[in-house]
């Protein structure tokens, strides 16, 4: 059925059309929250090298050495690029968290020494998570700033991040990862009238918002945009932030992307993981925020991952997932005003990633990509 769908889509096309190979990829390089960060960056790089795609949009390359490497291996593939600065949001005051709120019986600093301290930072972040949640919660629901300030150490050490929110002359960050996007945009053709969607009023944990450019390929305009929704931390990590919940706080960010493009009369792709998924039992792959995976529909997208019935990009049978964690197809390439012939999951090998003199078999990220080739 899937065959039959793909055929007939490549029967609708004029002769003549432009094709354009579109990839988007989730990186997974949240240092000390996805495991085998540092190890993954020169196999991640080698295979981007040779994916051949004209246009990529990656995610997740959260550090500035991270975004070095990834550049410098893709140059000469790709000669335009589009990265946006940094902009981190401070606290309102300092020291953001007072001693009290976090030492002491059931306080989440308390449970983080007394339970957490043995192995690496990735043991570290996934024992915070779990084992002191509910510190985690009750410290939300007593000092909503603190509870932001301290999930926004994320990657740092345990006594560095407890430098930062004591810190009494300098208000912390309320960004993880210095306030970057983790945003990245390569192009095979030249790249004009580029823009970033800021959607830092939108954002908790990690700051939010889309690369957009103008490509002009064969004499053909595409609009362009690489993006990064907030995630469904529900299971997780305690909502902090001012629009009620993750998913809240992904819907705005949804409507407020539709709205800045639905003028616009080109073809258009809107690359990312968009962090919601159409569920769909035939790929065992579950919804999550599926209302607002809706609303980009509903405003006249096409989803090729969705209507060519495509594997999760966030799967079980990845090495760096979580088995308590769900199958869903988180990453999409929505397309408008143009249409496309081949829709696929890729970048799912399995490699030897060696760490510590210990060899791991390991896949390159905790996402698959995403391929698609458009139609202009």
């Amino acid at each position: 059925m899937k065959l039959l769908s793909a055929l007939l889509l490549v029967m609708t096309f004029s002769v003549g059309a432009t094709e354009v190979s579109l990839l988007t990829y989730n990186l997974g390089l949240a240092h000390s929250f996805v495991a085998l960060a540092k190890e993954r960056v020169p196999h991640l790089s080698k295979a981007l090298a040779t994916s051949e795609s004209d246009i990529v949009c990656l995610q997740e390359v959260w550090k500035k050495s991270d975004r070095k490497k990834i550049s410098k291996a893709l140059k000469k593939i790709y000669p335009f690029s589009y990265t946006k600065k940094r902009s981190q949001q401070r606290a309102s005051h300092a020291p953001v968290c007072k001693i009290k709120e976090l030492f002491g019986k059931d306080k989440f600093l308390t449970c983080m020494l007394d339970n957490c301290m043995d192995g690496d930072a990735d043991h570290q972040t996934t024992c915070s998570r779990i084992t002191c949640g509910p510190s985690l919660v009750a410290l939300r629901d007593s000092n909503q700033e603190c509870a932001t300030t301290l999930m926004a150490q994320v990657g740092k050490s345990t006594i560095m991040s407890m430098y930062t929110i004591f810190e009494p002359f300098v208000r912390p960050g309320m960004f993880a990862y210095r306030g970057d996007n983790g945003l990245m945009l390569f192009s095979k053709y030249p790249m004009s009238n580029k823009k970033f969607f800021d959607w830092k009023k939108q954002s908790t944990l990690n700051y939010r918002g889309a690369l957009t450019a103008n490509v002009e390929i064969d004499g053909n305009k595409l609009f362009v945009a690489c993006s990064h929704l907030t995630a469904n931390l529900d299971r997780t990590i305690p909502y902090t932030g001012n629009h009620h919940s993750w998913e809240s706080e992904n819907l705005l960010q949804v409507e407020d992307f539709i709205s800045k493009v639905e003028n616009i009369n080109t073809p258009i792709a809107l690359m990312g993981d968009f962090n919601c998924s159409f569920g769909d039992p035939s790929q065992g792959v579950e919804s999550d925020f599926e209302n607002n995976c809706s609303v980009i529909v509903n405003a006249g997208f096409s989803d090729p991952t969705s209507e060519q019935h495509l594997e999760a990009t966030f799967s079980l049978s990845n090495t760096l997932v979580d088995p308590n964690e769900r199958e869903v197809a988180l990453d999409h390439i929505f397309i408008k005003n143009g249409t496309y012939s081949e829709a696929e999951v890729i970048l799912k090998d399995v490699v030897e990633i060696t760490k510590k003199d210990e060899v791991i078999m390991s896949n390159i990220s905790d996402h698959y990509g995403l391929r698609v080739i458009m139609q202009l």
